[in-house]
C-alpha cells in the first residue's frame, strides 16, 4: 500500500499561516516602508 506525503508547510515544520483582512489603502498611508517590508507578493 503506498502511503501518502503529508503537505509540506512553506513556513517550516514548526511554523504557521495567519489569514487577515488588511485594508491597502489605510496601510499604504499609515506603515513605515520597514513594516510594508515582505507583506505584499506579487
Amino acid at each position: 500500500m503506498p502511503t501518502e506525503n503529508p503537505p509540506t508547510d512553506p513556513f517550516g515544520p514548526n511554523g504557521r499561516t495567519f489569514h487577515i483582512h488588511l485594508c491597502v489603502r489605510g496601510a499604504l498611508r499609515e506603515f513605515s516602508k520597514r513594516q510594508l517590508k515582505g507583506m505584499f507578493c506579487f
